[in-house]
């Protein structure tokens, strides 16, 4: 699993103002997740392992799934 750190900090930071930035100059919140790998299957504890590509359309930045479920709470 890849460490946190301020690179994959910001990965997530400039996914989250792209998202925000399309919903305030659209009035409708909306953003692509895409899973790297088949998930069809798998365990929870596997998922965790995993990268998803999280973003707007096709400008998509793979994170892994701890930080890309943390965009839906």
């Amino acid at each position: 699993m890849e460490i946190f750190n301020q690179k994959r900090m910001e990965r997530c930071q400039t996914i989250y103002s792209e998202i925000m930035e399309n919903w305030q100059k659209t009035n409708f919140f909306t953003y692509t997740v895409k899973a790297t790998d088949s998930v069809q299957g798998i365990m929870l504890d596997e998922l965790r392992k995993r990268y998803f590509a999280v973003g707007l359309g096709d400008n998509l930045v793979e994170i892994p799934f701890a930080d890309s479920w943390s965009f839906f709470r």
